[in-house]
């Protein structure tokens, strides 16, 4: 699955398992993140990825996860999550936030700051060539964090450029406009938030287009916006480039882990590879409100990639 967000994120805190890729090094993509293959990791150590209802993207279209605590509404359809406000509007209209986005101290208290320098940086080109260095060092970030940025991963500038380019011009089209992709009662795909079972349930300072990419046969075209005119085609040609970067990762995980890189690679040959973009307006009362709340996605792979330099994601080892 691969990430994007784009906005002013508030303290928006992020997976508890994954990979960061920064802008700051050459060659290297604005932000992913990549989670642990969770089907290798029960047999050979490395720490297990909880699934989080907030991104439950391994599931197969319209599945769906109970949330342990909260109401679960008898009009809503397994997969589906109920409809809400539209957080960009909201911010636009009124500095006042409903009292349904703001969450609990102890919540907020736990988001870490996200400190950077701190994150492992693993080089992807020196990976290609089997630098045991390099991959030693990949092996201890998986092990002892979980998330790393990475740097030299091969997918083009001008394809990140322009992924961005078109998300930041879809979230700008007029509400009516972005609501011909909303999200149906039935599924995640679309428009909207994701996983609200419950009228009172805390609710994201953020919107987001999800979208599945692969299988290719089963895209739900009526999800890829047609404005701007090249967004489906840029869609495409992104997921395929951070595929292929996936992939190069988890042969070099494969090796760490003394597994045959093709056989962790068929684990996921019928896999879906969705793409979640996240937009978080400013808030004026951005220390009270989340973007995401804290999780753990539930995927093999993450890769995030932060479209501006605004800060606000965190992790946790």
């Amino acid at each position: 699955m691969a990430a994007m967000e784009v906005g002013n994120p508030l303290p928006v805190p992020n997976v508890h398992q994954s990979a960061l890729i920064s802008e700051d090094v050459e060659g290297s993509l604005p932000v992913p993140n990549v989670q642990e293959p969770a089907a290798s990791s029960k047999e050979v150590g490395y720490p297990l990825p909880v699934p989080n209802v907030q991104e439950a993207s391994s599931l197969e279209v319209g599945d769906s996860v109970p949330v342990p605590g909260v109401e679960q509404s008898s009009s809503l359809e397994v997969g589906g999550s109920l409809p809400v406000p539209n957080v960009q509007e909201l911010a636009a209209i009124s500095e006042d936030v409903s009292a349904r986005y703001i969450r609990p101290e102890r919540e907020l208290e736990e988001v870490a700051d996200g400190e950077f320098g701190q994150i492992p940086v693993i080089d992807m080109s020196k990976l290609v060539g089997d630098d045991n260095e390099e991959s030693a060092r990949l092996h201890s970030a998986c092990k002892e964090w979980g998330f790393f940025q990475v740097i030299n991963h091969g997918v083009a500038e001008e394809v990140i450029t322009k992924m961005t380019e078109n998300i930041q011009e879809f979230f700008r089209l007029p509400l009516q406009e972005k609501m011909e992709y909303a999200q149906l009662p039935t599924g995640m795909e679309g428009y909207g938030q994701a996983f609200v079972f419950s009228e009172k349930q805390t609710l994201d300072w953020g919107d987001m287009l999800f979208i599945n990419a692969t299988p290719i046969n089963e895209r739900r075209m009526r999800f890829w916006p047609k404005n701007p005119s090249s967004f489906r085609e840029t869609l495409d040609k992104y997921a395929a480039e951070v595929e292929k970067a996936a992939r190069r990762l988890m042969v070099s995980m494969a090796k760490n882990l003394g597994v045959e890189p093709e056989k962790l690679l068929h684990l996921f040959d019928d896999g879906v590879q969705s793409l979640r973009m996240n937009y978080y307006p400013p808030c004026e009362q951005a220390s009270k409100v989340t973007g995401i709340a804290p999780h753990a996605d539930g995927t093999g792979l993450t890769l995030l990639t932060r479209l501006n330099q605004a800060q606000g994601t965190s992790s946790t080892s």
